[in-house]
């Protein structure tokens, strides 16, 4: 499947035809590890510190995307960065494991380590007007395909013109993510072909105050054909976090040497580190500050 392409989540690369005001998006060698649980982070929009309704008891086994979106929608908000979290380990009975120990460098590892972290690291969600081609995306608030559903913009029926489909919402369970691509300097991965029918983007600096009020996010390769979810590589973390994990895990495992250049770092990130390309998963909505054109 299709990653990170659209206003709506699940694989961070597919384009949304569904509703043309939508966009686009867009070696587990560490001992410890944390399990999927999140914690809010600030919010975007409105305060996150907001108490949740009693939800129902569990999920039955194997239930179908309906039910799972009825059993979650009573105190979804789309700024709500734990809920996400919430939805996800209880459709994949928490399989989803993190990184969350730094490695360690020899010398040259730290010399890479060192420009990675000086160079800018963005997330980028990629998209295109259907309307009105070449125009700006209409809309300014980039949606999880959970709120999609939620506001009534999307159905269920999971279509191949959808950015998701039954499997991710019964597999991955992620559907209330928005998904983003890593940009190093300004480099992005040339596997992200989906991307050219894409004219802007959206983007957040993970150095900045802006990113601060994501929470928690992480990154893996597209799970959705991954039948052993616990043998992903996933990182998770605030977004200085993430960034710093990031960086870490590409001087370990991207044999960068002394010269570290962002084009191949985006291309290690990918076949060293992920072992696919990477998809970074945001819980709930973010705000667009601005359109850039690609």
């Amino acid at each position: 499947m299709d990653p990170i392409v659209g206003n709506a989540a699940s694989s961070s690369h597919q384009v949304n035809t569904a509703n043309p005001a939508q966009g686009v998006v867009g070696g587990q060698s560490v001992a410890t590890r944390q399990s999927q649980g999140g914690h809010s982070v600030g919010g975007d929009v409105a305060s996150l510190e907001t108490s949740h309704a009693e939800a129902p008891s569990g999920l039955k086994a194997k239930p179908s995307a309906q039910e799972i979106y009825d059993h979650f929608k009573g105190d979804y908000k789309s700024d709500d960065r734990s809920k996400p979290y919430e939805i996800m380990r209880e459709v994949t009975k928490d399989k989803i494991s993190f990184d969350t120990e730094k490695p360690s460098l020899n010398g040259i590892q730290k010399r890479a380590y060192q420009a990675l972290k000086n160079m800018p690291m963005t997330l980028r969600h990629y998209s295109t007007n259907q309307q009105a081609k070449g125009q700006e995306p209409p809309f300014k608030s980039i949606a999880s395909n959970f709120e999609l559903v939620h506001n009534g913009v999307k159905d269920l029926s999971g279509g191949s013109s959808s950015n998701t489909n039954q499997k991710d919402w019964t597999h991955c369970g992620n559907t209330a993510f928005t998904f983003f691509l890593v940009s190093i300097d300004g480099q992005v991965s040339d596997k992200a072909k989906f991307l050219d029918n894409c004219t802007h983007y959206a983007e957040v600096d993970l150095s900045s105050d802006s990113a601060k009020s994501l929470g928690e996010i992480w990154a893996s390769k597209d799970l959705l054909d991954e039948r052993d979810l616990g043998s992903a590589v996933a990182i998770k973390g605030t977004p200085s976090e993430f960034k710093d994990l990031i960086c870490l895990h590409l001087a370990k495992k991207g044999a960068l040497g002394m010269n570290v250049d962002a084009k191949n770092a985006v291309e290690k990130l990918d076949t060293a580190v992920f072992k696919g390309l990477p998809e970074v998963k945001v819980p709930g909505a973010v705000q667009v500050a601005e359109w850039k054109a690609k």
